[in-house]
C-alpha cells in the first residue's frame, strides 16, 4: 500500500514539474517573441496589400441607416419559422429562387449552379413533395424567377432574362446584359408588367451580384431602377441612386412598384407614373426578396439582422478594405449579420402587419427567396445549403381582420389557372 502511494506521489510531483518547465518555456521571451513578431509582421504585410490592392472604396455607411426601424408589435420577437420543416432530396442544392405556378401546381427551384428544377405534387397532394425534374441547365447564376401566362422567366445574373415556353421548353432570350446602357453590372431581381415590359434592378454598377457583401460594406449607392421591352428593345432609365436594391415587384393595379434596399435598410413604393417615392419603410433588418401573396398583400423576406460589426468597420474604412480583400462571403456575412431572419406580411398598402421569425437560424441561416402556394404553403429558398424549407398554413396564427385585411382582393379560381395572383382581375392596389 505505501508503495502505491509513493507511485502516485512521485507522478503527481513530475506532472507539476512538467507544467513549470512548459510554463517557464512559454514565457521566456527569447522563445515566444519571435514567432509572435513574425505573424505580426505577416498580417501587417497582407494589411498593407490589401489596403492597396482592394478595389473597394468605402464610404460611410452609417448615413444609410439613420432612420433605422424599431422592434415594434409588427416585430414582436417569436419563433415561428424555427417550425420550418426540410425539404432533402438528392437532386436539390442551394435552391437560390423559387416561384409556384397555380395552374400546373408546380414548384420551380433556380439553384446557384444554373439549373432550374420543377417538383410536382406528391400522391397524397403536397406541393413541393413529388417527383422532380430538370426544366433547363444552363451554365450561370440564377437570382430570380417568374412565372406568367405558361411562361417560366429566369434571371441569370452572368448572362440576363431568358423565357422558358413550359409548352415546348424552348428557351429565349428577352433581354442580355449588354442590351442595356450602361451594361447590367450585378442584375438582383426583376418583375413583369402589363405587355411583358420587364422591370429591373441592378444594385450596383461595379461589383456582380456574386459580391453581394462588397457591395454592401462599400456603402456606396449605385443601384439603380428601368423597364425594359424585349420587343423594341427599348430602355428608360427610372430611378438612380438606390443603395444595394435587392428585389422589386409591381401592385396589383400596376401603378407602383415596391422596391427593397438592403443598403439603407428599407423598402420604398415607387410610383410609375409621378416617378416619386410614395412612401418608405424601414426595417429593424436587411430586407430581401418580395413577393405577391394570395391575400392580396406581399411577403418580404428580412434576411438578417445588423450588429455592432458595421457600425465598428464603418469608422475604419481600412479594415473593411482588407476585410473583403481576405475573407470569402460566407465569413463576412456572419461577421456583419446575426442569423435572426423573418418572414414579413405587409398589406396592400404596404404597411407592414407581422412578421414570422427564426431568431437563432435554427434551421437556416439565411433565406434568399419566398413563395406561397395553395392553401397558404410558405416555401423557403437558400444559397449554401442542400434542402428548401416549407411552413405550412402560417396563417391562423394571424387573423387578417385584426389588420384590416378582410377586404384585401382574393384571386379568382376561374379562368385560366397558370395565372399568379398578380394576373388575376383583381385590380385592387396602392
Amino acid at each position: 500500500m505505501a508503495q502505491i502511494y509513493g507511485t502516485k506521489k512521485k507522478s503527481r510531483f513530475r506532472f507539476k514539474a512538467n507544467c513549470k518547465k512548459l510554463a517557464r518555456l512559454l514565457f521566456n521571451p527569447r522563445i515566444i517573441l519571435p514567432p509572435i513578431l513574425a505573424l505580426a509582421c505577416l498580417v501587417a504585410a497582407l494589411s498593407m496589400l490589401a489596403v492597396k490592392l482592394s478595389s473597394l472604396e468605402p464610404v460611410d455607411m452609417m448615413t444609410n441607416f439613420t432612420n433605422g426601424g424599431v422592434w415594434d408589435d409588427a416585430f414582436e420577437l417569436n419563433d415561428i419559422l424555427t417550425n420550418v420543416r426540410m425539404i432533402r432530396t438528392l437532386k436539390v442544392f442551394s435552391p437560390r429562387c423559387l416561384v409556384f405556378d397555380y395552374g400546373s401546381q408546380v414548384l420551380f427551384v433556380g439553384q446557384v449552379d444554373g439549373t432550374v428544377l420543377g417538383i410536382e405534387k406528391d400522391q397524397y397532394g403536397r406541393v413541393g413533395m413529388g417527383e422532380i425534374k430538370l426544366v433547363s441547365s444552363y451554365p450561370g447564376y440564377i437570382i430570380s424567377l417568374r412565372i406568367s401566362m405558361g411562361m417560366l422567366y429566369v434571371g441569370d445574373a452572368d448572362h440576363g432574362i431568358y423565357i422558358i415556353e413550359l409548352s415546348s421548353m424552348k428557351r429565349i432570350m428577352a433581354m442580355e446584359l449588354h442590351e442595356v446602357n450602361p451594361p447590367v453590372k450585378s442584375l438582383m431581381d426583376f418583375t413583369i408588367g402589363t405587355g411583358g415590359l420587364l422591370y429591373v434592378v441592378d444594385s450596383s454598377s461595379k461589383y456582380s451580384a456574386r459580391t453581394y457583401m462588397h457591395q454592401f460594406l462599400e456603402g456606396s449607392c449605385t443601384g439603380r431602377l428601368f423597364r425594359f421591352s424585349p420587343v423594341s428593345k427599348r430602355v428608360i432609365n427610372m430611378k438612380d441612386g438606390l443603395c444595394m436594391p435587392t428585389s422589386v415587384e409591381a401592385t396589383f393595379s400596376e401603378d407602383g412598384l415596391l422596391i427593397s434596399e438592403s443598403g439603407r435598410g428599407r423598402f420604398i413604393v415607387w410610383d410609375i407614373d409621378n416617378t416619386t417615392v410614395r412612401s418608405e419603410t424601414y426595417l429593424p433588418g436587411i430586407p430581401g426578396r418580395i413577393r405577391l401573396n394570395r391575400r392580396g398583400g406581399y411577403w418580404m423576406t428580412m434576411q438578417a439582422v445588423n450588429h455592432g460589426f458595421v457600425k465598428y468597420v464603418n469608422d475604419r474604412p481600412w479594415l473593411r478594405k482588407v476585410f473583403c480583400f481576405l475573407l470569402p462571403e460566407r465569413i463576412l456575412w456572419g461577421l456583419a449579420f446575426t442569423p435572426h431572419h423573418a418572414a414579413v406580411d405587409l398589406h396592400t398598402n404596404g404597411t407592414v402587419m407581422a412578421s414570422l421569425q427564426d431568431q437563432y437560424g435554427k434551421n437556416n441561416d439565411r433565406i434568399t427567396d419566398i413563395a406561397e402556394a395553395e392553401n397558404e404553403v410558405l416555401f423557403f429558398g437558400n444559397d449554401n445549403q442542400n434542402f428548401m424549407g416549407g411552413l405550412g398554413d402560417p396563417q391562423p396564427q394571424f387573423d387578417p381582420k385584426s389588420f384590416g385585411m378582410e377586404d384585401a382582393p382574393k384571386p379568382s379560381d376561374k379562368g385560366s389557372s397558370d395565372k399568379d395572383p398578380k394576373e388575376q382581375e383583381t385590380k385592387q392596389g396602392l
